[in-house]
This record gives C-alpha cells, structure tokens and sequence, in this order.
C-alpha cells in the first residue's frame, strides 16, 4: 500500500494537551504535514513548554559519523589496540528526548541510527540511560513527487507509537500568542485565500510576513507575501481592522445598519458569508435583491428555511424582493409562497395525475 494511502487514516492534528500527555508518557511519535504546517514548531514549543532536554537535528544535513555515531579512534584493551567510537559533544547521556526532521529526505545509514535509537535508545551499542522518546516530523510522500523525499521505511514507520497528519491550516492559537490580534486579523486574511493560494503561501510564510511587520524596523508585507495571494488586502486588513471582527460586532449590537452595508459589500460578503449564513435572521432581510438570490440558489438549506412557512413570515419583505429575480426558479418560490401555493407542489400534485387518470378532476 503506498504510504500516502496509509497515513490518510492517520489525519488527526494533536492538540497542546496531546502532545504533552504524549510527552508525560515516554510515546514516540511522527508528524506528517505539508510545508510549513507548523509541525517543528508545535514539537519544539512542547519540548520547551515541558521543560524537557532534548536535541535536535535536521536530517538531511547529517553526517551518520560526525552527527551521530561518532568517530572511530584507537583504544587499547588489555593491551591489545582495537577501535571504539569518540561520541559527538551533543550526544551526552543526560538527554532525554531526539527530534528528527524530515528524516525522508536523509542518508539510510541515519534512518539506520534513528531505528536503533527508537528500539533500543542506544547508538553503536552506546546506551543512553535518560532517553525517553524520539519525535519526527515529515513531508508526505506523494505519488506526483511534489517533495523530494523517500518513503519511510515500513518498519521505522511502525516505531512510532503515535502518528498524526497535521492539518494545513493557520493555527490560530498560535498566532494570537505571537502576534496578538494582528494574529487574528492574518488568520482571518488567509482563510480568505483558496486552496491554491494557501499552498502558495503557507501559515510559516504568514509568520514570517508578521515578524517582519511587526518588527521595530517593518518590513514591507509585500516581500514575503506572493503577489498571487492578494497582499494588499492583508495589508488593507491589518491597517483598519478585520471584516470578521467589525460584522460580529455588528451582529452583537444587532446595528442593522452596518449589517447592512456589510453583506452587500461585494469586497468582504465571501469573508463573512458563514456568518451570515449563521446568522440568517438578522443578515437575511438585509440582503439586496440580486445577493440574495445568489445566496438561496447556492445554498439549499437557506433556502428551505426562507421559504418554510414557520419561517416565512419575517422574510415576507425578502421574498417580495425576489419577485424580480431573473432566477425562475426562486421567483417561482417566491410567487407561489406569496399566494399561500409551493408552485413545486403543484407540479408534483399534476405529475401525479397525469400518471393517474382515476386522480382527473380531483
């Protein structure tokens, strides 16, 4: 089975609290994820967070000897010259934890390494009596070789005690502890991308484009933002304010005329469509003519709930507009709600008896 099939049962993004319960319980554990996903940072800020002594490595760069398994020097035993392996100054025995990035993309003799220390916490034999867990994290490998990296051995895999395919999405905690509501307002900027922006820029670059804005000497969000991903927008964002903020603010007042202004304004009504889909009560009556034909047409549960007759009678005004629609089908809704008669009724009811000549006349 290729190893993109097996991790997609694995898609679960830990939370801080798993992490550390993983990390309390000695459990090995492999992060898969796309670039810049945040997987080396979460595993790091729990090593700190814990207060745990670790090392880390980035695989790719390793040397096994140098980094790893030492180098060989002669000894003598019981007066004999024989070769023993001087460790690295970094592989000291008061370790308790390793972190292996990306280890897909390095030497097989150093996933040969990484494989000792998992099952047996030592290197060359070398014990490493404090050892508790080893950590990794990894870009998936995938059939279109979008990253350069191997599949990992079945049998390393199967070392780790838990594995977890994390979410590419911002994580919003972590922005609001880094950056305070400027964190908000990006996080609610890049969620604004599609899917192919996302790829193009990635939570990693988003913190990049903050650190460098919110520095003592501002960078210009320009240079880290992909110009296909809309930076100006972001940077309109961070100088006024969050639409997501001001419409739930709105909405909290219950200050129509804001809500007003904001769900017929074409530049922010994708931003804040879910909330105006959640909030259909208030946001719906608001909605000028033309959006709201669009919003019933592409979203049938809305739909139904305007036109339920329970419902109905506080979209009256709403359903009046729709008499003007260019969408037949929702003025046909609407002329049949407003004469008390679902014209999709009547068309089942004639289905019916035309398929029925007993039913004629009734």
């Amino acid at each position: 089975m290729a190893e993109q099939k097996i991790f997609r049962n694995f898609i679960h993004t830990p939370t801080d609290s798993e992490l550390d319960n993983l990390a309390k319980n000695n459990q090995n554990l492999l992060l898969i994820g796309e670039a810049g996903s945040g997987k080396t940072a979460r595993m790091l800020a729990c090593m700190e967070r814990n207060k745990i002594k670790f090392r880390y490595f980035s695989t790719p760069t390793m040397d096994p000897f140098l980094d790893l398994r030492g180098i060989p020097k002669e000894v003598t035993v019981d007066g004999k010259p024989t070769l023993d392996f001087i460790l690295p100054k970094h592989m000291t025995d008061d370790v308790e934890a390793f972190i292996f990035d990306e280890p897909n993309r390095s030497h097989k003799s150093v996933t040969a390494s990484i494989m000792e220390l998992i099952q047996f916490k030592s290197i060359n034999g070398h014990k490493f009596p404090k050892l508790r867990f080893i950590w990794s994290a990894i870009n998936p490998h995938t059939e279109d070789g979008k990253y350069q990296v191997d599949e990992l051995d079945p049998a390393l895999r199967d070392r780790f005690h838990a594995i977890m395919q994390v979410e590419y999405k911002c994580d919003r905690a972590f922005f609001r502890k880094e950056f305070g509501k400027v964190g908000d307002i990006a996080c609610d900027w890049w969620k604004t991308l599609s899917p192919e922006q996302n790829l193009l820029c990635s939570p990693r670059r988003l913190e990049y484009a903050l650190r460098a804005v919110t520095s003592k000497k501002p960078g210009n969000v320009k240079m880290y933002i992909p110009p296909d991903c809309n930076p100006e927008k972001l940077i309109n964002m961070l100088e006024h304010g969050s639409p997501r903020e001001a419409f739930s603010k709105a909405i909290s007042d219950k200050d129509t005329k804001t809500i007003y202004k904001m769900v017929n304004d074409e530049n922010i009504y994708q931003d804040i469509l879910d909330m105006i889909v959640d909030n259909k009560d208030l946001t719906l009556p608001l909605l000028k003519q033309e959006r709201a034909t669009a919003l019933l047409s592409e979203n049938v549960a809305v739909k139904r709930y305007v036109f339920d007759p329970k419902n109905g009678n506080q979209f009256t005004d709403l359903i009046k507009s729709l008499l003007d629609s260019t969408n037949t089908e929702i003025k046909g809704r609407a002329q049949g709600f407003l004469s008390n008669k679902d014209p999709l009724i009547d068309k089942l009811v004639n289905d019916i008896k035309s398929k029925n000549p007993s039913m004629k006349g009734v």
